[in-house]
């Protein structure tokens, strides 16, 4: 990956014909194998968690069309990076074995493409997922009687579109000539992007995840509070779907619950990485002779050590793929259940525990508290009517 901030390498003054026949295995740093080691099986686990996902995904049936829809595509954004990832991991890997040139120059600016478009794609996930809550929340009583999709459609056509424009705008940007080291490097080690609308397109998912993160607090705590005011006895019968439309509003929303923390961890970390990186390469170039520079061979060179970072947040990527299947299984109860019977075929129910509703309080009342509610819920309603 490409880093923010990369200084211009345009003014260093290169002797390109010098490292014409440089061995293969001179052009990659010793901790870049390495985490290429790491980060292969981490992929493999995140695809097969990915599977399990999208197929407990399909058969739990208590989701609201366009979410599935959603989460679906969240699931789709991952594998796109995992096989992305492969498709740029193993040529890389074969050429450092057998000290031999492979990869095609189109077949890799294929897969940087893919995988770039893919975590954009991903990187605008908890956006629109925050976007449907909030259409759930807004049109609570009719909402669940909704099957229509066109929401979940746009919601995801608005994604790629948005992924592809900033990877298509990074390309079109782009100048060869700023990155004097460029022809240096194997065909899938190139980056093809632009400093400046890399800035521009991480600043912009910056400030929408912030906005997405402080809005889904919010419809958390609205919901939390319609639920509490409907379970007082403040509703109809006419809108027992608005009810259960607010109580799944707050199952799904605990159920975004650890998966926006992650997400928001994994951010802050790869910001890190990010302003690590930027600093470390513009003091080592203030530091080192131009011509000491020319000199060094290209797995020596800043910028391939400054790669090192860009394969970290790699590597923070893979295991947030292989984490998000988990997170979102433990969190919602229908997929736990789902998971259960796609795993074991024993009924997962040996122990049920009695049924609640979502502030806590028993579903199953026996008759005293039945009448008690009757009667309290009969009162409520003539209070307002004679009002």
């Amino acid at each position: 990956m490409v880093l923010l901030g990369v200084p211009d390498m345009e003014e260093i003054p290169e002797n390109e014909s010098a490292y014409a026949n440089e061995d293969v295995s001179l052009k990659f740093n010793r901790y870049s194998i390495i985490i290429y080691a790491v980060e292969l099986p981490i992929l493999l686990l995140g695809l097969i968690s990915l599977t399990v996902f999208l197929i407990i995904l399909k058969r739990a049936r208590c989701f609201h069309q366009n979410l599935r829809l959603l989460l679906a595509n969240f699931a789709l954004s991952f594998l796109g990076v995992i096989f992305s990832r492969y498709m740029i991991v193993i040529p890389l890997l074969i050429s450092y074995i057998s000290n031999v040139n492979t990869g095609p120059v189109g077949f890799c600016r294929f897969a940087k493409t893919l995988h770039d478009s893919a975590v954009y794609i991903g990187g605008l996930d908890l956006v629109v997922l925050i976007a449907e809550r909030t259409v759930a929340t807004v049109f609570a009583r009719v909402y669940e009687n909704k099957k229509n999709t066109c929401i979940g459609i746009c919601l995801v056509a608005f994604q790629w579109i948005g992924g592809f424009s900033f990877v298509i705008g990074n390309q079109l940007m782009y100048e060869q000539k700023q990155h004097s080291i460029f022809n240096r490097l194997l065909p899938c080690q190139r980056e093809y992007l632009s400093g400046t609308a890399l800035q521009i397109s991480i600043g912009t998912l910056l400030v929408a995840d912030v906005v997405a993160i402080i809005v889904f607090l919010i419809l958390l705590k609205v919901n939390r509070n319609r639920y509490k005011d409907i379970s007082g006895g403040n509703f109809s019968t006419r809108y027992l779907s608005e009810r259960y439309q607010i109580a799944e509003n707050i199952r799904t929303t605990k159920l975004l619950y650890p998966l926006v923390i992650t997400y928001l961890a994994a951010s802050l970390i790869a910001i890190g990485l990010m302003a690590n990186a930027t600093i470390g390469l513009s003091a080592t170039l203030e530091s080192i002779d131009k011509s000491t520079l020319a000199k060094l061979p290209t797995k020596d060179h800043p910028m391939m050590k400054v790669s090192i970072w860009g394969q970290s947040f790699d590597i923070l990527v893979a295991g947030y793929a292989l984490l998000f299947p988990w997170l979102a299984t433990f969190g919602h109860h229908s997929l736990w259940r789902e998971f259960l019977k796609l795993t074991s075929r024993k009924d997962p129910r040996v122990n049920p525990s009695a049924p609640k509703r979502m502030n806590g309080e028993r579903l199953i009342l026996n008759a005293a508290e039945e009448r008690e509610l009757y009667f309290s819920n009969l009162q409520s309603q003539w209070r307002r009517e004679i009002s």
